[in-house]
């Protein structure tokens, strides 16, 4: 799945890696891609460029621009004036290029979690440095000059360290290409890099493209004019593109031109929507496709459904060289969701340029060996398939002998699954002849291409490699030190890959340039098929001693014009009730502000998250239920920053009322365990407030400084009038050897008359392990049945190992009561144990026992833990 949201979300962008050079007819063909070939397995692709060409051209689909729509597509002239400017300036091949010099660097992070609200983790972080010089009668010479990976969540396992150094000798090859003749402007949208003409909504439709006006918008904004000099003036004006409808394949955005020329100077957009890639798979696949996409076992689908990925914000800002635009910085955000599982990541590239069309410095012409014959060239394989006109994938083991079609579609048609079956078949079955003089001509070349990569390293230091790019049209000439360890401790890279970046990237400038991004800039209304929600991402299945057993099911339907509405109902078996709620939110992808009106279960305490599914396994499972609930009712409007939800507020007014205890069952304590704590006794009436919650996280090394805090606030009024405000931190950090620390800290205070439902309960997983939730302080009390106005905590831990896999002794007390006796709590609740976290924290087990007022031992299992 982590490979998976790299892959999905750096398969939008298609063209950093791979440049096109401009050519007749370039624009609507599907670029070459160069093979790979490997010493223990072999991929290679079987078809003809033609053939691949043809069926794109097939295929390509878009709406007739109607009077109509040109009509309706232009909010004022100049806006028509300014588009049809920028259509013709990016389609130009722009001549006065000529030659340049340019350092790039790129970054590109994957994160991975559980939960909506989590830590942030980083699963995984490449970085490239490169020295690019491009002449227009010469090609590309790329001199890598620094790359590594890391995997932090597996740091320590066997093997990582190997593993990470592949990752840096293959992921140089992601180094970006500043620009080249036919480059794509807007880094999405283009034909792998390769700007497109035409409209083709298969695809990203270009918000640029010809008959781009059946699908957008279009309304001029802001205009800037930069002196340059008393005789030169450069005025840029802004053009605010919407779509007019809400689909994952249009874009909403703010786009700044150079008004002379039409040239891109700065943009920023965002998908309309978010993606469900089941869904737009399905659309795309053939019948036998739709048929094994159905066969996914039942059991298995709430683990991996719904689907969700989201493009947040691209931005691309150019710079004034010499006279000449060019590329500076490009930046994408993004987010996947598979269920409970969670992906976001970014791409980070920028361009510095040491000069633009000086030429000072002759480059030497790129001489390029016949290509060495690769399985592709293998008669009894390519000729074969090519007779039968068929496109596939091939991989061909190391004995010749293991032949698997991974692609199936065709020149004109879909191939069936016996007719591909057959050609397979026949490709197994080669004479052991044939398969000899494979492996014979395959070991000589690979023993030819070592001991040349030999000599130019004894010789120089570097190896040199040159392949032809876009049909064998753009010389690339990569050279990279033979000891590519040197590229790890290069001084083009930042001190340390954790490194924020904000001043390589100019992050504080792009968060300005996303604000754009507004709440105002979206897709026009045009309601979609409303979706069905269900699974163990959205809780809509739970387990708890209030409830029992409860499902339900969800529906959203998306209006356009960021407008959304939701609805759900549930049954709650053990109390036999049936809740709901209604509402309709905006969002941009950023923010989101909601309106709805409910009648829910809701969760008194403040840490946690009761209605996971990790909460209802552990109380299904032995009886630990930690939360404390009560029933509410009425309506709210609220407003959060998103996907993670660093900054929530909520208005509300609702009616409270005490929820009684309906079920004791688990599974290993029989109907009726002991270990379920009562639930509190919640004060009926009405109330009205807002609340607020502030979360923010600094650090991503998981041996590093880490620190974190969980800020809340509430003030309510009504049958009762009360305040409350809390706050807890966490600091970790490695300390020597194997060993790290980590140290929490928490308080708050509830002020006024405050009911029982808005106490502070401590005791459990997430606070005091070894004491049951709710605990009282005195050792008379029962489990569940105390809480306080006031509280502080603190929570220590040392732990042995890496990332992947820590033991820790933990420490953990707190004290809750009235306030007047903070300063004299008497001996506070205490207990102490130890924890097996693996994938930093990512999944958890703690065994605990219970110091004081219970001695007992508690022992847990819980995902997202803190270290």
């Amino acid at each position: 799945m982590l490979v998976f949201a790299a892959v999905a979300a750096a398969a939008l962008l298609q063209g950093p890696a791979a440049p096109a050079p401009l050519r007749p007819n370039a624009f609507d063909s599907t670029s070459a891609r160069r093979d790979t070939l490997r010493p223990r397995d072999v991929t290679s692709k079987v078809n003809s460029d033609s053939t691949r060409q043809g069926r794109r051209r097939r295929l390509a689909r878009r709406v007739e621009v109607t009077p109509e729509l040109e009509r309706t597509a232009f909010a004022d002239p100049l806006a028509r004036e300014l588009l049809l400017k920028a259509r013709v300036a990016r389609m130009r091949n722009d001549s006065s290029i000529r030659a340049y010099d340019a350092t790039v660097y790129q970054r590109m992070s994957v994160g991975m979690g559980f939960k909506a609200i989590a830590r942030e983790r980083l699963a995984m972080r490449v970085e490239n440095a490169a020295h690019i010089r491009w002449n227009k009668d010469v090609g590309i010479w790329m001199e890598i000059t620094g790359s590594r990976a890391v995997m932090p969540m597996l740091g320590g396992m066997p093997g990582m360290k190997e593993a990470e150094s592949e990752m840096n000798k293959e992921m140089h090859e992601m180094a970006p290409i500043p620009w080249y003749p036919g480059k794509e402007a807007l880094w999405v949208g283009g034909d792998g890099g390769l700007a497109r003409a035409n409209v083709d909504e298969a695809d990203i439709v270009h918000p640029l493209a010809t008959g781009a006006e059946a699908y957008y918008k279009y309304q001029t904004g802001d205009s800037i004019t930069i002196a340059l000099s008393p005789e030169r003036r450069i005025r840029l004006r802004e053009l605010r593109i919407t779509a007019r409808e809400p689909k994952w394949n249009l874009v909403v955005g703010s786009f700044w031109f150079d008004v002379s020329g039409g040239q891109l100077v700065r943009a920023v957009y965002r998908m309309s929507v978010p993606m469900d890639p089941w869904q737009v798979a399905k659309e795309n696949a053939d019948s036998s496709d739709l048929k094994d996409m159905d066969e996914i076992p039942t059991l298995v689908k709430p683990l991996i459904f719904p689907m969700q990925a989201e493009i947040q914000s691209i931005a691309v800002e150019y710079g004034l060289f010499n006279g000449v635009w060019m590329p500076r910085v490009q930046a994408i955000e993004a987010y996947a969701r598979a269920s409970f599982m969670r992906f976001p990541f970014t791409m980070e590239e920028r361009y510095t340029y040491a000069s633009v069309n000086v030429s000072d410095e002759p480059m030497p012409l790129i001489t390029r060996a016949a290509r060495p014959r690769t399985a592709r060239d293998s008669a009894a394989v390519g000729d074969s398939l090519r007779r039968e006109g068929v496109d596939v994938r091939i991989s061909i083991g190391s004995d010749g002998a293991r032949t698997s079609v991974t692609r199936t579609d065709s020149a004109g048609r879909r191939r069936t699954r016996a007719e591909i079956k057959a050609i397979a078949d026949s490709i197994r079955n080669e004479p052991d002849s044939v398969r000899k003089a494979r492996r014979a001509a395959r070991v000589e070349r690979d023993s030819a291409r070592a001991r040349a990569r030999r000599a130019e390293c004894d010789a120089t230091g570097f190896v040199t490699t040159t392949e032809l790019r876009y049909e064998g049209t753009l010389p690339v000439a990569v050279r990279m030190p033979c000891d590519t360890m040197k590229l790890l401790a290069s001084k083009e890279l930042p001190p340390s890959i954790y490194d924020p970046g904000e001043e390589l990237f100019g992050a504080a400038e792009r968060e300005e340039l996303v604000k754009s991004l507004g709440l105002g800039l979206q897709p026009g209304w045009a309601p979609r098929a409303v979706e069905w929600h269900y699974g163990l991402a959205e809780g809509v299945v739970r387990y708890n001693r209030v409830e029992g057993f409860s499902a339900g099911v969800g529906v959203r339907q998306t209006l356009g014009d960021g407008y959304s509405w939701t609805a759900s109902a549930r049954y709650n078996v053990g109390e036999a009730t049936a809740l709901g709620e209604l509402g309709v939110e905006r969002s941009n992808g950023r923010r989101a502000l909601g309106l709805s009106a409910y009648r829910r279960t809701a969760v008194a305490s403040d840490w946690g998250q009761p209605f996971g599914f990790g909460a209802a396994t552990a109380a299904l499972l032995y009886a630990h239920d930690e939360a404390f609930y009560f029933r509410s009712t009425g309506a709210e409007v609220t407003w959060r920053t998103e996907p993670q939800r660093d900054l929530e507020l909520r208005g509300f007014v609702e009616r409270q009322d005490s929820m009684p205890v309906v079920t004791r069952y688990s599974v290993f304590g029989g109907s009726n365990d002991a270990r379920f704590v009562p639930n509190l006794q919640a004060r009926s009436g009405t109330v009205a407030g807002v609340e607020g919650r502030l979360r923010r996280q600094y650090g991503l090394d998981p041996n590093g400084w880490r620190f974190s805090f969980d800020s809340r606030g509430e003030l309510g009024g009504g049958d009762w009038l009360y305040q409350r405000a809390a706050i807890d931190m966490v600091v970790s950090r490695h300390v020597v050897g194997p060993f790290a620390a980590s140290v929490s800290a928490g308080g708050g205070a509830a002020f006024g008359d405050v009911p029982a439902q808005r106490y502070f309960y401590l005791g459990g997983l997430h606070t005091v392990r070894g004491q049951s939730p709710g605990t009282p302080p005195d050792r008379g009390g029962i489990a569940g049945s105390a809480g306080g106005s006031a509280y502080w905590l603190t929570r220590s831990e040392l732990a042995y190992g890496a990332p992947a896999f820590r033991v820790a002794a933990f420490y953990d007390a707190g004290w809750t009561g009235r306030k007047r006796d903070w300063q004299q709590p008497g001996r506070p609740l205490s207990g102490a144990g130890v924890g097996f976290s693996m994938l930093d924290g990512l999944m958890r087990l703690d065994i605990a026992r219970g110091i004081f007022p219970t001695v007992q031992w508690r022992t847990d299992f819980s995902v997202e833990a803190r270290f």
